[in-house]
């Protein structure tokens, strides 16, 4: 009889787990992109020559607070071109704060980048129910002829957000700084979205 008890309690026990576990998220440290996850060091992905081989630039956007590393390898799946990550500026542990999946489109195909957009957020949706998306529209107004423009997904999570996105460049942005329209997942904790213009 006690056997019987211990074994209906582990079934309940493990039917709890297996509901709460597909359909909602603690907190953005749970999630990850690729294998990638916040609150890691870069150093856990990628040797330190791979890293000094990536492009280095400060994140214009958060107050010079924050460094980006670019890294220009596909996913397998063919998903995702290149990714990003954000440490704080003169961190030498490299602390992730925020993480983007991206794929180019090429100039001129915020269509293409839309339609897929949509279908991410779609499953954004279904795997994350609890979590209630907004959407909106930011202007890249720092650079150039300030005509820039992202179309915004935006899931807040407990300690950051999850967001999708696809960046129409200007033609000036399209010409002067070489951009092509593309698509963006991100993770950002609550730190880095603090510095966020």
């Amino acid at each position: 009889m006690n056997i019987q008890n211990t074994t209906r309690k582990c079934i309940i026990l493990s039917f709890i787990i297996l509901l709460s576990n597909n359909s909602y998220s603690k907190d953005v440290y749970d999630i990850d992109i690729y294998g990638y996850k916040l609150s890691k060091s870069l150093f856990d992905y990628f040797s330190a020559q791979e890293i000094k081989g990536m492009i280095k630039q400060t994140e214009l956007a958060t107050q010079n607070k924050f460094d980006r590393y670019q890294y220009d390898g596909k996913t397998k799946d063919g998903a995702y071109d290149a990714f990003t990550f954000q440490v704080r500026k003169g961190d030498p542990t490299l602390i992730l704060y925020g993480i983007s999946a991206v794929k180019f489109f090429g100039k001129n195909n915020i269509e293409l980048c839309e339609s897929k957009r949509k279908k991410i957020t779609n499953e954004i949706i279904r795997k994350y129910p609890k979590v209630k998306p907004t959407t909106g529209t930011y202007r890249y107004k720092y650079l150039n002829d300030g005509k820039s423009i992202a179309y915004i997904t935006q899931f807040l999570i407990q300690g950051g957000a999850m967001r999708t996105y696809c960046i129409d460049w200007s033609e000036q942005d399209e010409k002067k700084e070489n951009y092509e329209d593309n698509l963006r997942m991100d993770l950002q904790s609550e730190i880095f979205l603090k510095y966020k213009k």
